[in-house]
Formats: structure tokens, sequence, C-alpha cells
């Protein structure tokens, strides 16, 4: 549901008392593009930012409209949807013109294939409009790879944070784990090593999963670059699907069967939630999300207790590159009048801004975008933000743990394209769905007489591969239309 932000017609009369203020930074603009502080034109900013993440975000918020969207004529109004997805839906069902949608904001945030979706639509603004190449070479260049959609759309999308993902897990629990068992944190730097470490905790904990996975399909996509096998080839503006039996068995030996072996879980919503719950040891999730690893484990009602976290840096394939996905929605801007384009993107040049872009980085766990930002700011403000009260030791063991990452990975980001959008949903869904199919054959195998390792070698040998893999290459065919 959206939350929209009150009073704004309050700042609409504060507006006009405040008029006297400091001038503005570029009148003769301001004159082109008919801004006015007496008159100020009204901006719509939808994003999907939640509890500590929207707190920050609306704290910036007003401080822009109190700051230079007073001495400027610009008031911003944020309204939140509360949910990446129900955003995607909203934005796109408002570009398509659908019976009951609202009419299009000013701003939205957006994921690169929601965005090429609108994009296609016609109701995207090229940001190189409003923004010059000098503008532009402050970002990080790996951060801005998916804002163009890989061809020659121009630039759809600002980045105003980014994020990663890490590997967080629950210290306290495994330094019992590796007491007993002599099994070092160094084996969770390689994916070959997680699974390894999953199936020792698998038996000495009794049956319990080891790691959950946040995003499948970032985990299917990244594999395939890491291991060279890449999934996406993109040529001449143009983007093919490769899906060849080496990034299958890949896949099928380190996620496919660790899954169906009960190695790993996949169990609430969010894997924070089977942290909680003890379920998981580990979880692979975004970096943004930081924030949300438990303090504590709730086994049952009278079993609760502490826990400690530890962040270490995405896992990466013992023969491959070192690399993760870039993510974190940007900002588009939807086509409307130069008036209120400008506006936007005046905005937008204000939130990525040092000052506030650390302030809304570090409050919420993202990257800010700049380079200056990352390569000084970033570091002194989370060294400052560990003596607040307010600091979280998980986001600065994530801080840690990316600013190694931004050193040391190449970051990358699948270009959008037609059908990338139903791709990154198929590529979760068929795992997750594949997987409880063979954990049910192997369930009704073991009702019929097997043993539980009968049963699971079974519906993991080569036969069940060739079917899975038969399976990836036509549903992926359906959906790209080949």
């Amino acid at each position: 549901m959206k939350k929209r932000e009150g009073g704004i017609l309050a700042w609409a009369a504060a507006v006009f008392l405040l008029v006297g203020m400091a001038a503005g930074c570029s009148r003769s603009e301001e004159a082109r593009y008919q801004l006015n502080p007496k008159q100020p034109v009204m901006i719509t900013v939808w994003n999907y930012y939640n509890g500590q993440t929207k707190q920050a975000f609306d704290n910036l918020v007003s401080r822009f409209n109190e700051t230079l969207g007073t001495e400027m004529g610009i008031i911003v109004d944020s309204v939140s949807y509360g949910d990446v997805n129900q955003l995607a839906e909203e934005a796109y069902n408002s570009a398509s013109g659908r019976l009951g949608a609202d009419a299009m904001p000013n701003l939205f945030a957006a994921y690169p294939e929601n965005a090429y979706r609108i994009d296609v639509l016609g109701k995207l603004v090229d940001l190189n409009q409003y923004f010059s190449e000098d503008e532009l070479k402050v970002y990080r260049a790996d951060f801005l790879q998916d804002c163009s959609f890989g061809g020659n759309y121009g630039l759809k999308i600002l980045p105003v944070v980014r994020s990663t993902e890490n590997l967080f897990l629950n210290k306290t629990d495994w330094d019992r784990f590796a007491g007993d068992t002599g099994v070092r944190l160094d084996r969770l730097s390689t994916w070959e090593g997680v699974a390894e470490t999953a199936k020792a905790y698998y038996e000495w904990s009794g049956g319990k999963a080891f790691l959950g996975i946040d995003s499948l399909a970032n985990y299917i996509i990244v594999a395939s670059v890491q291991t060279g096998n890449d999934i996406y080839k993109l040529q001449d503006g143009q983007v093919t699907f490769s899906f060849d039996q080496d990034l299958a068995r890949i896949l099928w030996d380190e996620l496919y069967v660790p899954y169906v072996k009960g190695y790993y879980a996949n169990l609430g919503k969010f894997r924070s939630d089977d942290e909680k719950t003890g379920d998981i040891l580990a979880y692979v999730g975004s970096s943004a999300g930081a924030v949300y690893f438990p303090k504590e484990v709730t086994l049952n009602q009278n079993e609760i207790y502490r826990i400690e976290s530890s962040v270490l840096p995405y896992p990466c394939f013992r023969d491959g590159d070192l690399c993760a996905m870039v993510q974190g929605a940007g900002f588009a801007i939807a086509q409307s009048d130069s008036t209120h384009e400008y506006a936007s993107a005046v905005f937008l040049k204000w939130l990525t801004q040092e000052e506030q872009n650390l302030d809304f980085a570090v409050n919420s766990g993202y990257l800010p975008v700049e380079n200056s930002s990352l390569n000084q700011g970033y570091a002194k403000a989370m060294a400052a933000y560990s003596g607040t009260p307010e600091y979280n030791p998980t986001i600065g063991g994530s801080a840690e743990a990316t600013l190694k990452m931004l050193s040391e990975y190449r970051f990358y980001s699948n270009p959008p394209f037609e059908g990338s959008y139903e791709m990154r949903q198929f590529y979760g869904e068929y795992m997750e769905a594949s997987v409880d199919n063979a954990r049910l054959e192997a369930e009704d195998k073991m009702k019929a007489g097997m043993t539980k390792e009968e049963a699971q070698a079974q519906v993991t040998d080569e036969a069940h591969f060739q079917e899975w893999y038969e399976g990836w290459q036509d549903n992926a065919a359906k959906l790209l239309g080949s």
C-alpha cells in the first residue's frame, strides 16, 4: 500500500514565506525551464523504501524542500509503495494507461528490467538532456553500466545508491560448529567451499540447512559470469541467451544438489526470517539488507538467545573471476514537460552529491554512487557511524566486506532486453519448483523402501540432470520467443 507523506500543502505555504532566502545556483537555467520560487512546481517521486531506509530518504526530501527546493521553487512529494515488485507493477500500469492506474509520477525508482519495459512504451526521458558528460564522470562507471540498457538507448536511469550481495553469518553458532569440527571461515570464500561446509554442518547439526540464498536469479547470472559461461551475450546492442551444459553442470552440482539434499534451504519470505528462527546458519543477501539481520534466534517460545553476526564478501568459484552483482533501483524521469523534467533532474543531482548521498547510504546500508564518496568519504562516514548510539554492527560488517569487494571485484549487472524481466522471474521459480519436485520424488521413494541416500542419489542422477537441463532450454526458448 502506498504511503503519502503529509504536510505537502503546508510546504507550498512555507515556500512563499521563505522566498527571500539565498539565490539559486543558475538563474539562467531556472528562467529557461520556468522555475519560480514564488510559484513553485511540485514533483512526485515514487519509491519502494521501508523502515530505516524510508526514514532516511524522507529526511533528505524534507531537507531538499527546506533548502535548494525553496530557493529554486521545487517541492518534492515522496510516495512509498513499500515493495519493489508492487512499485514495478504500479509504474508499468501507469505508463500503460491501465484502467484505474494512478497518473505517472515525475520520478520513480526502477530496476533496469522494469524501466526497459516502460521505455519501450516511450515514457522515459533520456537523462543526457539534463546531465552533462562532466556531471556523469563523477559516478562509478560500473554503477552506470545497466542504465543505458546495454545499447544506444540513451541514459534512462540514474543510480542514487547501489548495493551488492554479502554472505551473512550467525557467528555465535558458527563458533560452536567450527570449534567442534575445525572448519575454517575462509572456506566460505568459494562456492565449492560453501557447499562442502554446508554438508559438514548438515551432518554435525543432525539435518539442519546451512545456507539460504535470497536471489537465486542473481546466483545463476553471476555464476555464469564468474565461470566465463556468460548466460547473456551482448553484441551490437543485441542480447542472446546462452545456457550450455558446462554452466548447467556447475549450477546442478553447487546449487541444485545442495538444495535437494537439504544443505541449503529457502523457507520463509526472506532468508533473514530463516536466520531468526535458526533454520539456517548463513545466507546470501543484499548488502542493503544488513539492517534486517536478526539480533537473536527464536527456536521456540522457551528458547531465545542473542547472536552476533559476521559478514563476508560474496563467494566466488575457485577457478572463476572475482565478480558480484551490483543492484539497487535507480531513478527514472517520466516524460512530461521541460519544467517538471528539469526540476526532477535538479533533485537527482542534489540527492547524489556527496553530503546527501553519504547520509542516505550510511543510514540505509547502501553504497554511495560518486567516485569521491566511494574512494574516501564512505570509509570515513562509516567510521564516524561506528561511534554513534545508532550503530548496527551488521551494517558495519557489511560495509567492511563491501569495501573489500570494491577494491578487488568486478561488479556486474545484466543488460535489460525484451523478455529479461520474465527471464529473471523464471530463474528463481524454475529452480525452486524443480528442487521441490525432486524432494517430493525422493520422499516417495523412501516411502517405498529406499534409504534417504539411495533416494537422493536417484533424483540427482544423470537422467534427472538431462531432464532438468532440457527444461531450462525449453522454457527459456518460450519466454524469448525462439
